[in-house]
């Protein structure tokens, strides 16, 4: 940089390093500026190819999906070929999984899979959601054997390297070829009900296809009857009771004739929000409603077959609900809800005041100030109350006569019965059969 005479003196000794040490700091700058430049474009670059992906799975004009927009746009570099959606799932235990390994782990996923498939595409993006990674390939129309053995040996590759999630269960679901990007978000829905398939299955599987089911509707009256025993475990404050009720409805749901993997996932989330709603009904939700669902959400997507997603609700609802009581001291108000069941139970028989206050072991007045209290409502109306949502049920339900409804309601006298069911509903019995008779009509 500088040459220096003998003897050296130390003002031009010190006046060259200064120098030197300027010329550094303004090369390393520059490099600098080089470096966060680039990475810049690069970060810029990945995240418009990020957002491909969330184009794809959101409503979209499919005309708008090209070869060119996804180059140009999207920043890209596919070929006019074919196109397929290849999801890798990560299930497994909670606190493994969702540790400080999961980064670690998606990097050497990306890896494998980045190694075995870019040299078969003319390009390859990928987008990570939670334990899920979507990978997008582009490729050469004779190249789905190719892509289908390289896949197979990463796939293997993927579950012999992991030393860092033991309970690991690894999942990975091909999507359609298609030849024209437009059809990619068609092709998306596809790789989702396959992976969505594992639940009954069994993960640790690479699939290309699995067995077509039609789905089923068959568990709506399930659902139904399961929101109908879950208030009623509720009102009474019944932790056990929730549980079977869960139980039943979930196994009864899993016995169902073609049943799907989307399917279970689609009951899974109804009875947890039909659960969410009583709890507003009945003024007990839980503590944090939105981050309820986020951790059950969370703790879902890891879990690897039906059976194990339906003892997840199961635990979730009835820890939550247990939960719910101990922080509002509702243990105390046990003797109301066991009147409360009893008259729940036998609604249909002669109740009185006296009588139900005496089975709790209480006078009639301090029981009946006890009652509303803990209720809300008086003994005669709670009972009112249960009668009359009985009484549209059968109506609505079953060809039962009138008068036989009358009579299954507890309600000796026919014209009472109609006088009280019509000054609760505004109309008659037989106007509110004929009132749902039309509407399933």
């Amino acid at each position: 940089s500088d040459y220096l005479l003998k003897p050296v003196k130390e003002e031009e000794l010190k006046n060259t390093l200064l120098k030197l040490r300027r010329e550094i700091e303004a090369r390393t700058s520059h490099l600098n500026a080089e470096l966060q430049t680039r990475q810049e474009q690069e970060d810029s670059v990945r995240l418009r190819r990020l957002e491909l992906f969330r184009t794809i799975m959101g409503p979209v004009n499919r005309e708008t999906l090209t070869v060119a927009s996804l180059n140009e746009n999207f920043g890209y570099h596919f070929s006019e070929g074919c196109f397929r959606i290849i999801l890798l799932k990560i299930d497994g235990d909670y606190d493994e999984i969702y540790s400080d390994g999961l980064p670690v782990y998606r990097r050497k996923c990306e890896e494998i899979m980045d190694a075995a498939l870019r040299p078969l595409c003319s390009d390859l993006g990928n987008a990570w959601m939670g334990t899920t990674a979507a990978f997008l390939l582009g490729f050469s129309p004779s190249g789905g054997d190719e892509i289908s053995f390289a896949l197979r040996e990463a796939f293997d590759d993927i579950r012999v390297q992991n030393n860092i999630f033991l309970s690991a269960v690894f999942t990975i679901a091909v999507g359609p070829a298609v030849e024209n990007p437009s059809a990619l978000p068609g092709a998306w829905i596809d790789a989702e009900a396959l992976l969505s398939e594992r639940l009954l299955l069994g993960g640790n599987t690479l699939y290309f296809s699995a067995p077509k089911r039609t789905g089923t509707v068959s568990a709506a009256s399930r659902l139904s009857e399961v929101s109908r025993t879950l208030e009623s475990a509720m009102e009474i404050m019944d932790p056990a009771a929730m549980n079977v009720a869960i139980r039943q409805a979930t196994d009864q749901i899993l016995s169902l004739e073609n049943l799907s993997g989307k399917d279970m996932i689609y009951f899974t989330e109804m009875i947890l929000n039909t659960y969410l709603v009583l709890g507003q009904r009945l003024a007990l939700p839980p503590e944090n409603e939105d981050r309820f669902r986020e951790d059950f959400a969370k703790r879902a997507a890891i879990v690897p077959s039906a059976r194990e997603l339906a003892s997840l609700l199961r635990e979730t609802i009835v820890g939550s609900f247990k939960e719910i009581l101990k922080q509002r001291g509702e243990m105390s108000a046990r003797p109301i809800c066991s009147a409360k069941q009893y008259i729940r139970d036998q609604y249909s028989k002669p109740l009185t005041l006296e009588d139900v206050a005496a089975r709790e072991g209480f006078n009639a007045s301090y029981f009946s100030t006890l009652f509303k209290k803990e209720t809300g409502a008086t003994f005669s109306e709670y009972l009112h109350d249960v009668r009359m949502e009985e009484a549209k049920r059968l109506l609505r339900d079953t060809n039962m006569a009138v008068a036989t409804v009358c009579e299954s309601v507890g309600y000796l006298d026919l014209k009472h019965f109609t006088a009280s069911f019509k000054r609760t509903t505004g109309i008659k019995p037989s106007e509110f059969r004929k009132l749902y008779s039309w509407r399933e009509a």
